[in-house]
């Protein structure tokens, strides 16, 4: 009986990733504010892209898996993996059902270094999960020459995460400045393409009751002094309608001290 129930215990600690990761050739859309082997726990009861793995499918298309999580709040988190086509951003189905998903998720981190990616997370009953999978040839830090910059050094510009497959990096060219709108979103929720990747240092989201607010470039921790609020996620109100900021702040959430204070349609902490 305790060998059987240790074997459980062992099975549940080392489940597999989905076996196909191991042909993905690049990395996209990683999240650039959750810390290596940090617990996510905000914001709360929102959908949050983690990372996207491309990879070729059996006829050569490329592919794409979302690899997205609601942050565990009033509700349980969950994790899903969403199938999307190469060029088609993970923003699009942030809110759609996963191809496959997880329940009850909670303890999530990951971490993607030194060739490997891992990601645990624990279900209910302490059921804990743990997925690795290792990129194979991936190129070490080039040595430094004579003409080469320190980004150079520090972000090659090519790397390998399947044998025998290149990944060219080209470096883009940023558009936007921090402080700039990137995703306009308007006071009824219809929202514009975003240009949020043509920012230079990442991206923070201004919550004013939509499914997603509009977001403007530059790093801000929400929900602290002077900072946005954090949203809560749509499923938390239990209803679909659209909220305003003077009339039914309860869609964002401040730390503890602090009220909200609403300019416009957006929704600061004071």
């Amino acid at each position: 009986m305790i060998y059987l129930l240790l074997s459980l215990i062992l099975s549940s600690a080392f489940a597999e990733a989905p076996f196909h990761w191991s042909s993905a050739f690049k990395i996209s859309e990683k999240h650039e504010f959750y810390a290596e082997d940090k617990v996510i726990d905000k914001p709360q009861d929102s959908w949050q892209i983690l990372f996207a793995l491309v990879y070729p499918d059996v006829q050569l298309n490329l592919q794409k898996d979302c690899v997205l999580y609601r942050v565990p709040g009033a509700e349980p988190g969950e994790l899903k993996i969403k199938k999307i086509p190469e060029d088609t951003s993970c923003e699009t189905v942030l809110f759609q059902p996963g191809d496959q998903e997880w329940k009850s998720v909670s303890d999530l981190r990951f971490s993607i270094r030194d060739q490997i990616l891992r990601l645990s997370y624990t279900q209910t009953k302490h059921k804990a999960e743990a997925w690795t999978v290792n990129f194979l040839n991936l190129n070490s830090h080039p040595k430094p020459t004579m003409n080469m910059s320190s980004a150079e050094l520090k972000s090659p510009k090519a790397i390998m995460l399947a044998p025998g497959t290149v990944v060219n990096i080209v470096k883009p060219k940023f558009e936007l400045k921090d402080g700039d709108v990137c995703h306009e979103v308007s006071d009824d929720c219809v929202a514009k393409a975003s240009r949020c990747m043509d920012c230079p240092l990442g991206w923070h989201e201004l919550p004013n009751g939509c499914a997603q607010g509009p977001k403007r470039c530059g790093q801000v921790e929400c929900g602290k002094k002077n900072s946005p609020a954090c949203r809560r996620g749509i499923k938390w109100q239990r209803m679909q309608k659209t909220f305003s900021c003077r009339d039914d702040v309860s869609f964002a959430y401040c730390s503890p001290g602090l009220k909200i204070e609403c300019e416009g349609t957006m929704v600061i902490c004071r």
